[in-house]
């Protein structure tokens, strides 16, 4: 077969490439499988198909691989699919792109992977999309971040949640952020968190900020603290509240301090009591204040108490 010229290879009729065994076909150079007609391509059977080695599949024209049927392209291997050129794989049809068996996309290198239209990665099913290894996933540009669909974001395992780039993260589109899971974000690093958007950070569904962790949560920037919702911040948990820095904690508006739970007030650490501005304590109601215990009581700057009314220096508990 190696001996045939490309004109006699273009001369064989559809039923003679067909006819080709496997070995055949192995055996054929890359200028033969490049010189098959569009016809004969398209009738090459799955067994042919695998039977194409890493040259020849690798030499293959774009436009050889886009009339490929659907059938031949779910039929290559994971050792065939990352011999595929990014000129190839940009030219594969969505049909072809949903197609491509799970083995073989996670074979994919970065720059294949790159290479995936945004059209044809939001056409991949969750499942083939929950197998993307971490490093497959930190390779995705913004944009074929953004179009992600919903459900292919909430997919995303705990693993691939934590694999995402900070400029990933802040690529999510507002319904796939307020779409995770809780378990997706726990799984945020302290880059991901920090590096969150006011504006995101405050399209968080309160669910979502009640499962922020103590040492996720003091990693907000102070930006993100002051964008919270009222409804967040009452969702912080005690642990995420106390972690929370001098600089985070001045941060927290008056109106979202106000709603602090008594729960939430009783377990700041004294610190964090002597860090509170005036216009904080002002915002305090009687009832906040007096569940602060003696010790909480007796970090109050003299600042602090000289801000306050009578009625709320009569709600206090004091040594």
């Amino acid at each position: 077969m190696a001996q045939l010229s490309t004109d006699q290879i273009v001369a064989l009729t559809t039923a003679q490439v067909v006819a080709l065994s496997t070995t055949q076909v192995a055996a054929l150079t890359t200028e033969q499988v490049n010189s098959l007609a569009s016809d004969d391509l398209q009738a090459l059977t799955t067994a042919q198909v695998r039977a194409l080695t890493s040259d020849q599949i690798g030499n293959l024209a774009g436009s050889q691989v886009a009339l490929m049927e659907t059938a031949d392209i779910a039929a290559l291997t994971s050792s065939q699919a990352p011999n595929l050129s990014t000129d190839a794989i940009v030219a594969l049809t969505t049909a072809q792109a949903v197609a491509l068996s799970s083995a073989a996309l996670n074979a994919l290198t970065s720059d294949q992977l790159a290479a995936l239209e945004t059209a044809d990665l939001a056409a991949l099913t969750t499942t083939i999309i929950k197998q993307l290894s971490t490093a497959q996933v930190a390779q995705l540009s913004t944009d074929q971040i953004v179009a992600l669909t919903t459900a292919q974001v909430v997919a995303l395992s705990t693993t691939q949640v934590a694999a995402l780039t900070t400029a990933q993260v802040n690529s999510l589109a507002s319904d796939d952020l307020q779409a995770l899971t809780t378990a997706q974000v726990r799984a945020l690093t302290s880059d991901q968190i920090g590096n969150l958007a006011s504006s995101q950070v405050a399209l968080m569904e309160t669910a979502d900020i009640a499962a922020l962790t103590s040492s996720q949560a003091e990693n907000l920037s102070t930006d993100a603290i002051a964008a919270l919702t009222t409804e967040q911040v009452v969702a912080l948990s005690s642990a995420a509240l106390n972690a929370l820095t001098s600089d985070q904690l001045t941060a927290i508006e008056t109106a979202d301090v106000a709603v602090l739970s008594t729960a939430q007030i009783s377990n700041l650490s004294t610190k964090q009591v002597a860090l509170l501005g005036t216009n904080q304590i002002v915002a305090l109601s009687t009832a906040q204040l007096a569940t602060l215990t003696t010790t909480q009581t007796n970090a109050l700057t003299t600042e602090q108490l000289g801000s306050m009314s009578s009625a709320q220096l009569a709600s206090l508990s004091l040594s």
